[in-house]
């Protein structure tokens, strides 16, 4: 894409400490109580306060560290809640609280929507998929959309301001948008009635969620644009907590706290792009990210024909239906040669939309044929499911899963077989002659 120098840029700025002792109203400054866990900032470790010395801002704090058990005294500022407020940058103001009555709250509209029957703003949504599997793309290709207010795969948008923090790097998501903008002549400073001039801004690197300051920045600078953020997409979520460690539910609740905090104070949705499982099955880490998020959509990529799809299915969807899922072709794009090698050329790739497969089973709904999917992709005959574990695998509603396993049964599409104590399911192919 063409650069300017006059271009939009988001450069994060650094927030100085305050220095310890500086004055901070009584009433502002948030002061941590014996037996409150927080966190040690210059430590980068979560601890417990064991003794409070107001007139030296200090407090006597216990933490567990890679070299055994540590008690010391440490200055008000370098100790931060758990809800990432606070510590270096000068202590926190305490947010109000307000009380609602019940017809204020049946009174409250939803948030407006980005994405159409998908996401709303403040929702925290999670995109995941295995390496490859297309899912930077999909977050492109849906962030573009909006920006533009133009249709994602058939589904409406709202436009608005879209900021992409690239853990990952700027070249590659450079490459991508090249391929993504495709026919549409690339934006540039001279063409203000382009959304895409400053409608897609770009953080050129990680955020750690894990540190307050950093956040901070963030939304410093965000807070500066004429126009907020609808969306903000950290890709990847992994790169965003680099320091810390995926399964821990405490470094992951510290990390969705901060998410937390950029949705309340931008009123924006965030996207969090996320690796699986090594055997693709689910989201990496710790179930306090699912449970944390209000849409989680997976992608699986596969060979059709000559051509990759994408299929994007959304997972969970806190508050409303889950849409039928999206099959997408992953087009390879020319992006002309390459610069330092004039004989070779450059390439990425974009989603286009790519006819549905004829169902197998045209009697059957689609919780039925998720079912049968999620039975034959996910487990096989040496392997076969319990009940549970494929009630699990589909994160289909329970009533809705057992009604329609009773009737793949009577249909004789899966068999229930005896295996020990307990029972499992096959497709009939599985069992032996």
């Amino acid at each position: 894409m063409t650069s300017d120098a006059n271009a939009p840029s988001i450069d994060l700025v650094e927030i100085e400490p305050t220095a310890a002792g500086a004055s901070t109203p009584a009433a502002a400054r948030w002061i941590p109580q014996p037996g409150e866990r927080v966190r040690c900032l210059d430590q980068n470790n979560v601890g417990e306060v064991v003794e409070i010395d107001v007139d030296k801002a200090k407090a006597l704090v216990h933490w567990r560290g890679k070299q055994g058990e540590h008690q010391d005294w440490l200055p008000l500022d370098k100790v931060a809640p758990l809800d990432g407020r606070g510590g270096a940058s000068g202590g926190a103001v305490a947010r109000p609280v307000e009380l609602l009555t019940l017809p204020d709250v049946l009174g409250r509209t939803p948030a407006p929507s980005i994405v159409r029957r998908l996401l709303r703003r403040r929702e925290f949504a999670v995109l995941h998929g295995s390496p490859s599997s297309g899912k930077s793309f999909v977050a492109i290709s849906l962030c573009l959309s909006v920006a533009t207010g133009e249709r994602w795969f058939g589904a409406r948008t709202e436009p608005g301001r879209i900021v992409y923090v690239a853990g990952e790097g700027v070249y590659g998501l450079t490459l991508r948008l090249r391929a993504a903008i495709g026919d549409r002549p690339e934006p540039h400073a001279g063409c203000p009635v382009d959304p895409l001039v400053d409608g897609f801004l770009v953080v050129p690197r990680a955020i750690s969620l894990l540190n307050p300051v950093d956040v901070d920045a963030l939304l410093t600078k965000l807070r500066e644009l004429d126009e907020p953020p609808v969306l903000v997409v950290l890709d990847t979520l992994s790169r965003c907590i680099v320091g810390g460690d995926e399964n821990s539910a405490q470094d992951m609740s510290l990390a969705v706290a901060s998410v937390d905090r950029i949705r309340e104070e931008l009123g924006a949705a965030v996207l969090a792009v996320h690796h699986d499982t090594k055997d693709g099955k689910s989201e990496r880490g710790s179930s306090v990210l699912r449970g944390a998020a209000d849409v989680m959509l997976s992608t699986a990529k596969k060979l059709e024909d000559g051509s990759e799809v994408v299929t994007v299915v959304v997972t969970k969807m806190k508050d409303g239906a889950e849409p039928a899922p999206k099959r997408l072709r992953l087009a390879v794009i020319d992006l002309g040669p390459d610069p330092e090698e004039p004989d070779e050329r450059l390439s990425s790739c974009r989603l286009r939309e790519t006819a549905e497969p004829p169902r197998a089973h045209p009697d059957l709904d689609e919780r039925s044929e998720k079912i049968l999917t999620t039975l034959r992709e996910s487990f096989d005959a040496e392997e076969p499911p319990t009940t549970e574990k494929l009630r699990e695998a589909t994160r289909i509603p329970k009533s809705a899963f057992y009604e329609r396993l009773k009737t793949l049964r009577e249909k004789r599409l899966i068999v229930r077989e005896k295996r020990g104590r307990g029972h499992v399911h096959l497709l009939p192919e599985w069992r032996s002659p």
